[in-house]
């Protein structure tokens, strides 16, 4: 006994994981925890407590609900939920079934999974023998799916296993089989010499796709080149060192008059520079050569010679649209020796909506981010583009050009006609290439390396210059390199292209090309300016979320929390990866961040991952938040996104290369990156989500600040949280650490404005400049807050703006005022000046790049550098003065004006404690209600009536608004009167006297003045001509005006109907009518608040009403506009939807099949028949052919599936093969579907090879509630039930009568006449079903084609094979031509779309009990009528026709 107890003490010490609620580790874990911790002690509450220890999740809670009961029942109780929730062997075994249901098909190449695979398959087997709902895991159906998982090869040698089972052993494979197959693939697989033989082949394929995954070296001088602009310097006033007047030398006429040879001596005397004839340095060093016009050499134009009896030919060089720069070839190296081929591959082009196609040379420039065409091959095209301006950003210049966008065009290979679009092109006059550039196919001759290369030879110029913006277009698919100093070459989809050196140069002068294309739209950018000075949209705490964003947050709910890290999958829509270094100049950190849209083939990562919803809070609401109480703290969140690890099944898709060591001489070696990455479009939300994910889990383990704090008080990274107390600060830092750690997030960096606070925290965990301090007597240093610079020892928000140097442009001044952050609108007065500047500059109509002139720079110069001034100007962070305590109530107070050089508003806050001390703090807001009253065309007037959809609603908020105007310029008057006059405040308690005017109630006097100005508005903007000539003397009114027939006249400021009943004893008011336009929204909100006051009464009835004060134009229109929305009418006297009829299915007009092939299936009944001295039910089921209408009769003996499925087995044996059948959606008759289905699938795995079901049987059901859209067998169980109630006149019968009925009423059916009587006795007898079933001899029509002659044939087949074919010939000749009219739903009717709100039709209920619904899906038909939909009524998703649906209300869209 000893021995074996010192054998156990040397066991290694085990441990328990701890237990999360995951069903198939159940059993383990509670195995460890009965061997390690029950065994051990006796006292069960010792027991309880490790079992709460060692559970997370629903499995502690479960547990933890355990802890009031006393400790004996407790633990009991506890193991108890614990296994009846996660040991449930019917939940194992569903986990176990779902999860090898759902493993990912394997690779042929992957040995690993295939282990893994047999592993768990094992596992599954293992719990067979134990857990009887295991078994499920042996259905045929199952080992199907099980095997489909496997690679293509396993699956064939599967196949023949399961095949030879069934041939030598009489049995079918079983499960046990299928696993043991595996682990034997699997060891075969991985076996450590064979195991890993690959085809060569397949070798080379993997090798040449290694070799496209790089991007083609570039040769030395590359056409394109990608250069960052120079920071343009002011440049002083130009003064000509000969003549000293305002202006260059180049431009000098005395200069100019000199001959050349003292021109030199003069420039050689002075020190300046051959090149741009500026001082201060040499020639050589020249970065600015001049140009000269008239033979375009880099060299001044005063310093040209003109050579005699040589013509000046003007050097090739295309348009300064692209920007080209051109230079002497001594100043580019090896220009003067060679000509450099371009990628210009010869290409066809067309209009997508056309057919004509061009062929023309397109240049492929990986350095050009837009795609150009030239305006010839626009006009080409017969497109016709879209005038606007855009930016050009090339290597030498920046300008703004004109231009055209010219959407669909589509562009192939010379040998393809597979047409690809290309996107948004940018009309040219000419490409910045010339002819010389276009490579030739015998130019490629002389380099034997390029042989496979074919460059077809057109007769055109290069029309077309594809950029970056169409990557499937220039990406290289294969790539010869380049040998001997020579030309590489490049396949692409449109052909192959060749780079580099082609042929030796004819020494004379040659242009060299470089080319950097940028464009950015002017419109985009002003967009982003006025974005950013009007950020209030950007306040919004919450916005409306996407499809695609829902769907992002249905896949982030299924994280898991593992090893303290949430596990999220990459959130994929329906590559190894690029990675650089970014330095941070502020933060001083080097941050290394994927390049997630780098594109192969036209894909990167970042197109198929979805991009999340905006989870992070408004910049705004978190900085005021920050603002509201005086103790502030701040933290960051160490490497954010990397606290959030990528679910295993993922990490393959973020592989990537590195180099040991960063030894590039060595091969790189493949990682993986297991968490979230930057530069991954799903990162930002992925992380944000995981951190409030953290906080919603954890959130009753601490107090509901510290969640709330996560939620509200994080923008991204960075926590900005502010307290009334130093105690309850010390007390968040603590817990906000600890639940943040609970998701793997650590919070570092913390600054606070008290030092207790600092204190209480760890040093290693402080911000980096307040590690070192002495907190007794060091200053704290300021700190970046969000953005903003926080003092942290006196508590003030400073600014500190240093502006870079920019040209004094429009586009300068323009990028200096956007370089200014200032989230809160604290400088608005500042800035303010500088934007009236540039609104100046935009009205004189100065161009982006034009110099400005002296007393706009000067104005400008003057605004920079009285920035100077604003470092003295602080804001306190804090909106409470010191010791202020508890506000007890708080107010907004909004101020705004305009004029028309600006617009702004101030909102001032105020707080009172509970000490009636009050305190005002005002915050600088700008309005963006200001700027989208000027961009819309609507006046606010408009938006304001538009707002309301109640008559009543618009009068009271005009009224009210005129009562304030009174009030306010009363106020104004008798200050104005008085000096000393003053409003009343708390500390001035003298009411305002106001004779006669009662501000707290409207009267009817004031409703009355509303309406008049609301009518008075409408008129006048619906009138303006009217109004203005009855205003004139004498009045009078055009005979073009629409209103000419009222006789219209003015009657103080309102327009009314003159017309012809002056001399009537009616009112004035209904004898001279408002007059109001149709189209107006107050039109309508008039005529609904009369027809809602008449009691929702008929159009007359309304108009009545409508016309004692008003008149509205076309008012009769107008009428029924508001009576067919008026939800309440449409809700009492809604008629039902309906559509088209539709055409008629193929089963019911195919000819030539054997009758019953298409059949239509339906119910009727009960019947009642005796047994003994009893009566039970019985029930006809009908089969009718939906093609000949023959009718075949069932017995049901109930309605259950089970009977259902034996009068179908019944009827197929009789009537042959049936392959198609359509029935209602009853539930017996889709239980049935489901279980034949199964049926099936089980007799097609023995291969019988029966008549019965050879191919199946593919079954359609009707929506539910939709009787008419089986009208074919509807009418036929009519003609039954008539017979059957003239046949048995209320008898009763047994089972055995009832089969001779069924089968005398088939009869009779089977012999109606399907085509019409005639009463000729020459005339042929009427076609009936039954001159196609008698002649029916086998399920399937023979072969061959059949003649009259063979009815006097030997053969009996032949002759009723010519009978049959005689049926059918003259059912398509007199039977199927009568199906050509439509009954009724002649018409087609607007359809139903997503979002209507519907009336779901109860025949059983009264129409005012009828469920309201809202529709969720249409089903249209080929045609796109909708014939049925999903709605969502108040409980349920239902599918209906339209015909048992009421729309009520029209969605908006």
């Amino acid at each position: 006994m000893l021995v074996k107890q010192q054998l156990l003490s040397s066991l290694p010490q085990g441990t328990i994981p701890p237990f999360d609620g995951q069903v198939l580790e159940y059993k383990s874990f509670i195995h460890s925890f009965e061997h390690m911790i029950e065994r051990k002690t006796d006292n069960n509450r010792d027991r309880l407590q490790f079992l709460i220890q060692y559970t997370k999740g629903q499995a502690q809670r479960l547990v933890k609900s355990c802890e009031y009961m006393s400790a004996d029942r407790g633990y009991q109780r506890a193991k108890e939920l614990l296994k009846e929730n996660f040991g449930n062997e019917y939940k194992i075994s569903c986990a176990y079934l779902e999860k090898v249901l759902s493993w990912t098909p394997m690779k042929s190449d992957d040995p690993n999974m295939l282990q893994d695979y047999a592993m768990f398959l094992r596992s599954c087997c293992n719990a067979m023998e134990e857990m009887e709902y295991m078994q499920e895991l042996d259905t045929i159906s199952n080992m199907r799916s099980i095997a489909l998982k496997l690679p293509y090869k396993l699956r064939e040698k599967w196949r023949n296993k399961a095949y030879e089972l069934q041939e030598q052993h009489r049995r079918r494979a079983r499960i046990l089989d299928l696993v043991s197959y595996i682990e034997k693939q699997a060891r075969i697989a991985a076996d450590p010499v064979f195991g890993d033989l690959q085809d060569q082949s397949a070798i080379r394929v993997k090798a040449r796709s290694l070799v496209k995954s790089h991007p083609p070296k570039s040769s030395g001088s590359s056409y394109a080149a990608s250069i960052s602009l120079a920071q343009k310097e002011t440049k002083p006033e130009p003064s000509c060192p000969l003549c000293s007047s305002k202006h260059v030398l180049d431009l000098c006429k005395e200069f100019a008059k000199k001959p050349h040879r003292d021109k030199l001596s003069f420039i050689k005397t002075k020190g300046i520079c051959f090149g741009c004839l500026s001082i201060g340095h040499i020639s050589k060093e020249c970065k600015k050569r001049l140009s000269c016009v008239v033979c375009k050499q880099a060299h001044p134009s005063t310093l040209h010679i003109e050579i005699k009896g040589k013509a000046t030919k003007e050097a090739e060089k295309p348009s300064g649209v692209i920007g080209s720069a051109s230079a002497e070839l001594c100043g580019h190296i090896g220009a003067g020796d060679q000509e450099c081929a371009l990628p210009i591959v010869p290409v066809k082009v067309k209009a997508a909506k056309g057919s004509k196609a061009l062929q023309v040379y397109a240049l492929l420039d990986p350095g050009s981010s837009a795609t150009f065409c030239s305006e010839e091959l626009m006009t080409h095209l017969n497109l016709k583009g879209r005038k606007t301006h855009i930016l050009l950003r090339t290597m030498n210049q920046e300008k703004s050009v004109p231009t055209h966008v010219v959407s669909g065009i589509e562009v192939s290979a010379l040998d393809s006609d597979d047409f690809l679009p290309l996107p948004d092109t940018f009309a040219q006059k000419e490409m910045p290439v010339t002819s010389n550039n276009i490579p030739r196919q015998e130019d490629l001759a002389q380099w034997a390396y390029l042989s496979k290369v074919k460059i077809p030879s057109i007769c055109s110029k290069v029309e077309l210059l594809i950029g970056t913006n169409a990557p499937n277009l220039i990406e290289p698919w294969e790539v010869v390199n380049s040998q001997s100093g020579g030309p590489y070459a490049a396949r692409t989809l449109l052909g192959w292209v060749v780079n580099g050196p082609l042929r030796n140069g004819t020494g004379s002068v040659k242009s060299v090309t470089v080319n950097r294309i940028s464009v950015a739209r002017l419109e985009e950018l002003l967009i982003s300016q006025y974005n950013q000075d009007f950020s209030e949209v950007a306040s919004e705490e919450k916005t409306e979320m996407s499809i695609e964003d829902k769907r992002f947050l249905e896949m982030a709910n299924k994280a898991v929390l593992n090893d303290g890290h949430y596990n999220l999958k990459l959130p994929f829509r329906k590559t190894d990866l690029q990675n650089s270094g970014v330095y941070h100049p502020k933060k001083k950190k080097l941050r290394v961040v994927f390049d997630c849209a780098a594109s192969y083939q036209g894909l990167s990562l970042n197109t198929k991952l979805l991009q999340g919803p905006d989870l992070t809070n408004s910049l705004i609401g978190v900085i005021l938040r920050f603002r509201k109480e005086p103790v502030g703290i701040m933290s960051d969140i160490k490497s954010m996104f990397h606290q959030v690890r990528v679910a295993k099944s993922d990490v393959n898709c973020l592989r990537f290369l590195w180099w040991p060591q960063g030894d590039t001489s060595q091969a790189p070696k493949e990682h993986r990156m297991l968490v979230h990455i930057f530069g991954a479009v799903s990162s930002p939300s992925i992380a944000t989500f995981a951190l409030q994910k953290t906080a919603s889990d954890n959130q009753t383990c601490f107090p509901p600040q510290v969640a709330e704090t996560i939620q509200h008080n994080f923008y991204v990274d960075d926590c900005a949280k502010s307290v009334a107390k130093e105690s309850d600060a010390i007390q968040l830092v603590k817990d906000l650490t600890a639940l943040c750690s609970k998701g793997g997030f650590q919070l570092t960096q913390w600054v606070s404005n008290r030092r207790t606070v600092l204190a209480s925290i760890p040093k290693e965990h402080r911000a980096k400049d307040i590690k070192t301090l002495d907190l007794d007597k060091d200053r704290l240093p300021i700190e970046r807050a969000l953005g903003l610079q926080w003092c942290v020892d006196s508590d003030n928000f400073q600014f500190n703006i240093s502006l870079s140097q920019k040209p004094h442009t429009r586009r300068g001044i323009l990028s200096v005022i956007s370089s200014i952050f200032d989230p809160l609108g604290f400088l608005a007065p500042l800035i303010l000046p500088a934007k009236q500047l540039l609104q100046e500059l935009c009205q004189r109509g100065f161009g982006w790049d034009e110099p400005l002139p002296q007393p706009v720079s000067e104005k400008w110069m003057e605004w920079t550098s009285s920035l100077e001034r604003i470092k003295g100007f602080n804001v306190p962070r804090c909106l409470k003065p010191k010791d202020y305590g508890v506000a007890s109530r708080a107010e907004l107070h909004h101020f705004s004006d305009a004029s028309e050089s600006g617009y702004g508003a101030v909102s001032y806050i105020r707080q009172v404690n509970k000490q009636e001390v009050v305190h005002d703090d005002p915050e600088v807001r700008r309005s963006a209600a200001v700027l989208t009253a000027v961009v819309n065309t609507e006046t606010p007037t408009d938006q304001l009536i538009s707002f309301f959809s109640d008559w009543m609603r618009l009068l009271k908020a005009v009224a009210w608004y005129l009562k304030l105007k009174r009030f306010l310029m009363l106020m104004v008057k008798r200050g104005k009167e008085s000096p000393s006059y003053q409003i009343s405040t708390r500390s001035n308690r003298k009411k305002v006297s106001i004779k006669n005017e009662d501000f707290r109630t409207l009267t009817v006097k004031d409703l009355e003045e509303a309406e008049r100005s609301v009518i008075t508005y409408t008129q006048r903007k619906a009138f303006p001509a009217e109004i203005t000539t009855l205003e004139m003397t004498p009045p009078r009114v055009h005979k073009s005006s629409r209103i000419c027939k009222l006789d219209p006249v003015l009657d103080e400021g309102i327009l009314r109907v003159g017309g012809r009943l002056h001399k009537s004893a009616m009112p004035e008011e209904t004898k001279h009518p408002c007059i109001l336009p149709k189209d107006s929204h107050m039109s309508i909100l008039l005529s609904r608040h009369i027809h809602e006051r008449c009691g929702h009464s008929g159009r007359n009835h309304m108009l009545s009403e409508l016309r004692k004060r008003y008149w509205i134009e076309k008012s009769n229109s107008v009428a029924r506009k508001v009576l067919s929305r008026c939800v309440v009418c449409r809700r009492m006297r809604g008629k039902a939807g309906e559509q088209k009829m539709a055409d008629l299915p193929l089963e019911r007009i195919q000819p030539d099949l054997p009758p019953f092939t298409n059949v239509g299936l339906d119910y009727f009944g009960p019947i009642e028949v005796r047994r003994g001295r009893s009566t039970i039910k019985r029930y006809g089921v009908l089969f009718t052919c939906m093609s000949s209408r023959a009718v075949h009769l069932e017995i049901a003996f109930s309605l259950d599936t089970d009977s259902c499925i034996h009068a179908l087995r019944r009827f197929v044996c009789r009537r042959g093969q049936v392959k198609h059948i359509r029935s209602d959606n009853g539930t017996n008759l889709v239980g049935a579907q489901a279980e034949l289905k199964k049926a099936l699938m089980s007799l097609n795995e023995r291969k019988i090879q029966d008549a019965l079901l050879p191919d199946g049987i593919e079954w359609s059901f009707n929506p539910p509630a939709a009787s008419h859209h089986g009208g074919v067998w509807e009418r036929l169980i009519r003609s039954v039930r008539q017979v059957l109630n003239s046949t048995l006149h209320q008898q009763s019968i047994d089972d055995e009568g009832l089969q001779t009925l069924f089968c005398e009423v088939e009869a009779i059916l089977n012999n109606r006449p399907l085509s019409t009587v005639s009463s000729d006795p020459h005339d042929l007898e009427p076609l009936t079903p039954n001159h196609i079933l008698l002649l029916k001899a086998k399920p399937v029509l023979l072969p061959g084609t059949f003649l009259k002659s063979d009815i006097y044939a030997r053969r009996r087949w032949k002759q009723v094979q010519y009978m049959a074919d005689l049926f059918w010939h003259r059912w398509t000749k007199e039977y199927l031509l009568l199906l050509q009219e439509r009954q009724k739903w002649t018409a087609v009717k607007k359809n139903m779309n997503v979002g209507d709100i519907v009336l779901v039709i109860d025949p059983t209920a009264p129409r005012g009990s009828w469920p309201l619904a809202r529709v969720l899906e249409t089903k249209p038909d080929a045609r796109g009528l909708v014939r049925s939909v999903k709605v969502q009524t108040k409980t349920s998703v239902l599918e209906r026709p339209i015909t048992k649906l009421c729309q009520i209300l029209e969605s908006e869209e």
